[in-house]
C-alpha cells in the first residue's frame, strides 16, 4: 500500500492505519486511502499495489502448508468476489458446500460479516490482523488464540 502511496503522490498513514486495510476489499481500501471514487486512480494505485507484490510482496509472505486446501479462492483482478458475502456465496457454490457444514475462519470482521450473511459458522482467529474486539462485535461464533487450536475451535 505504501508502494502504490508514494507512487501517486499520495501521503502515507501510519502503519497502524494502514493495517486497517489489511482483509477488506483493496478498491474500498484506495478509495479511501486516496479519498477518491474516481475508478481510474483506484485502478492506478491498484495497478501500483500488484506491481511491488509480483516483484517483492509475493515473497515477503509465508502460505500456510496446501494440504489444508482443496481449493484457493479470492477476489479477481477484475474486482468479482472483492465483498466477502459474494466471496464466500461464490465457493458454496462452486463448491456445492452446505452452509451448515462449512466453517469460516478469518481474522477480520469482513470474514465473520461475509459468514454471518451465509448463514456460516465463523471462528475468528486472533494471530491476524483484526483484534479481539473487532471479531467479537462482527459478531464471531468462536474465537481462537492459536494455529495449534483451531480443530478444537470449529
Amino acid at each position: 500500500m505504501k508502494h502504490a502511496l508514494e507512487g501517486l503522490g499520495r501521503p502515507c498513514p501510519l502503519d497502524e492505519v494502514l493495517a486497517s486495510f489489511i482483509g477488506p476489499s483493496l478498491r474500498v481500501a484506495f478509495a479511501t486511502l486516496v479519498e477518491t471514487s474516481d475508478t481510474k486512480l483506484i485502478g492506478a494505485a491498484l495497478a501500483l499495489y500488484r506491481e511491488r507484490l509480483s516483484a517483492t510482496g509475493l515473497y515477503e509472505n509465508e502460505v500456510y502448508p496446501s494440504c489444508h486446501f482443496t481449493q484457493v479462492y479470492g477476489s479477481e483482478l477484475d474486482g468479482r468476489f472483492d465483498d466477502k458475502t459474494e466471496l464466500i456465496a461464490h465457493v458454496h457454490a462452486s463448491e456445492e458446500i452446505d452452509a451448515s457444514a462449512a466453517v469460516m475462519i478469518g481474522d477480520r470482521a469482513v470474514d465473520v460479516l461475509g459468514a454471518r450473511a451465509n448463514a456460516v459458522r465463523s471462528v475468528g482467529v486472533l494471530w491476524g490482523y483484526g483484534s479481539e474486539r473487532e471479531l467479537v462485535e462482527a459478531g464471531a461464533d468462536r474465537l481462537c488464540a492459536a494455529p495449534a487450536q483451531l480443530e478444537a475451535c470449529f
